[in-house]
């Protein structure tokens, strides 16, 4: 057998071998059939709806078996599809069709997917890209319902398999079970994608942007899957195989070592306490951040509960009930609540249209500027905040905001609905503390200013990376530029911590890069004392915090500012620990983890 070695992007983490099973690609153009008379076209538009229904009701027991197995918070994956079927453009554009040309609804829902593909394209956005095929695998599973398409099913394997596909829709994701599918290796998907997401909650080893692995595997390869170091490797020599044997083991004690460190203090060698939060997209994520030893949450989305809503507009009654729940699971520890961070990247499938308005969406209306524009719907938002501050201990967090002027206005909002609120007799507890995301360049420029405007900042490093060094992450052609080591960032966030100390306000640091070991000491060094990041994620930088002192932190700090490159401060950061804290550096199973 042949044996090869492919380099990819690890997006799970974990080590898998086992023979592969390929997940056929292959799809029949539906013929176009024209039909004779009104009848057929009544019928046909029925057999449509039929389709949608059923297609409606397979989408709520997904829904059902990935909350049950993983949590609701993957869930809503199939909450945005199921939408997608509801959607009166995709409706409407296909009964127009078939109505206009007399054709089988087969081909009508096919050119209106086409039509859908080039104006998401013409976007050129990766997390766009990623929606694409979501709308392709909704409208594969109606045509499947339709009785144009059979699909390849993964349910019902035997044997423990590694999957290798060109690409994973969702669906295709939710059909895996852990027990049989023990690693993914995948030529196309992006580490945004849902199905890639739907994986890592699973805790299945994968590794994506292989390119051309697809193509040159055959079912029954021995296949291993490294998606720790982003690794697949064809048919490995014996002597592989035993070396990958014994870093699997080691990267299973670590986890069992992890899970024994959730319950300990987050608190360093010279008795420094570091909190350590979690973010989170529903009420249902509560119980694992606290299973993993987060104290409370630093980042809760609430994008996600209104792009999902069946009207996209949550009341404010309802958007207080699951705030409040928030509040009362999570006390006595604090839960910091972002305002929508609509707009952009986020969209729902009816916005196409407005979408495509503007030429760059991620740096247009979004975030706080769509809630001032839409006053009537954040005013709904910040009411149902106020009233759950009664509660328990909640904040409030303004995304994006890159001037005085906006977060002005959202403090007079704030004033306003407190004054209605109080009219009505409406019981409110303590003032909620206000902070903002720092997340574009103009706000670590003027963080001095905004530090006297506000009572805490959450420093969102995925976006600010992106703005400060102007390169998309899920580029491949760029994506090695995206270092949260860099210089800039370094002195960015120097600034900003510099500016919340002036006038003794928190800062907590909520984007990805809270995750990366060599980051978040060189931030404790810096001064920082609050991070938040994915629950799964705080036992291992818990382990980490508890093996290193502050006051040597401070000095390797200081000279991490002043290297000049991203390679450089990586390098002098870790001979550093590796000399003062090796203990530390053993977090990691296969080596450190850096910083990029």
């Amino acid at each position: 057998m042949r044996q090869l070695r492919l380099k990819g992007l690890g997006v799970s983490p974990g080590i898998a071998m086992g023979r592969a099973f390929i997940l056929e690609q292959t799809e029949v153009a539906p013929a176009k059939v024209a039909l004779s008379d009104a009848a057929e076209v009544d019928e046909e538009i029925q057999r449509f709806h039929r389709a949608l229904h059923k297609s409606r009701e397979q989408l709520l027991t997904l829904k059902e078996r990935i909350a049950s197995e993983v949590g609701g918070e993957h869930a809503y994956i199939f909450d945005a599809q199921i939408l997608m079927l509801q959607d009166e453009l995709l409706i409407g554009k296909t009964e127009t069709k078939v109505r206009a040309e007399k054709v089988n609804v087969e081909w009508a829902l096919q050119d209106v997917k086409e039509s859908f593909d080039e104006i998401f394209r013409a976007l050129e956005d990766a997390y766009i890209a990623d929606r694409i095929s979501d709308i392709g695998d909704v409208i594969r599973r109606v045509q499947v319902n339709l009785g144009h398409q059979q699909l390849q099913s993964l349910e019902g394997l035997q044997e423990k398999v590694v999957l290798v596909a060109r690409d994973l829709t969702p669906s295709q994701a939710a059909q895996i079970e852990k027990s049989h599918v023990i690693g993914l290796a995948i030529d196309t998907a992006s580490r945004t994608s849902h199905s890639i997401i739907l994986a890592r909650s699973l805790k299945i080893p994968a590794v994506i942007a292989l390119h051309d692995l697809y193509f040159k595997v055959r079912n029954d390869d021995l296949v291993l899957v490294d998606g720790t170091e982003g690794e697949v490797v064809l048919n490995p020599p014996a002597a592989m195989i035993k070396e990958y044997f014994n870093k699997k083991q080691k990267y299973e004690d670590y986890q069992k070592e992890l899970l024994k460190c959730a319950v300990l203090p987050s608190v360093t060698l010279d008795g420094v306490s570091i909190l350590l939060q979690a973010n989170i997209e529903s009420a249902l994520d509560i119980p694992f951040a606290v299973r993993c030893g987060a104290e409370g949450i630093g980042l809760f989305r609430t994008d996600y509960m209104i792009l999902n809503h069946e009207t996209g507009d949550p009341g404010e009654s309802e958007q207080y009930e699951v705030y409040a729940e928030v509040a009362r699971n999570v006390a006595p520890h604090s839960s910091v609540i972002r305002t929508a961070d609509l707009g952009g990247d986020k969209v729902t499938f009816g916005d196409q249209a407005s979408y495509a308005r503007e030429n760059n969406p991620i740096l247009g209306l979004r975030a706080v500027r769509l809630c001032l524009k839409h006053r009537d719907f954040f005013k709904r938002q910040l009411r149902a905040l106020l009233r759950a501050g009664s509660v328990g201990d909640l904040r409030i967090l303004i995304p994006m905001v890159s001037g005085i002027g906006e977060i002005r206005q959202v403090k007079r909002l704030l004033e306003e609905c407190q004054a209605e609120l109080a009219a009505e007799g409406v019981p409110l507890g303590k003032r909620i503390p206000l902070g903002v995301m720092i997340e574009v360049p103009a706000a670590v420029a003027i963080a001095d200013l905004l530090a006297r405007e506000v009572d805490f900042f959450s420093i969102g490093t995925n976006d600010l990376i992106q703005h400060t060094l102007a390169v998309d992450r899920d580029n491949d052609s760029v994506s090695y530029l995206y270092e949260p080591l860099h210089p800039a960032i370094l002195r960015s966030l120097e600034r900003v911590l510099k500016a919340a100390a002036d006038v003794d306000i928190r800062v907590n640091l909520c984007g990805e890069a809270a995750s990366e070991p060599i980051f978040a000491l060189i931030m404790i060094g810096l001064g920082l004392r609050e991070f938040s990041m994915n629950p799964a994620l705080v036992p291992v930088i818990k382990r980490v915090i508890r093996a290193v002192r502050v006051d040597a932190l401070r000095d390797i700090a200081i000279g991490a500012l002043e290297r000049p490159t991203a390679q450089e401060v990586e390098e002098y950061v870790l001979e550093r620990l590796v000399a003062r804290f090796p203990d530390a550096l053993m977090t990691v199973p296969g080596g450190v983890q850096g910083g990029g």
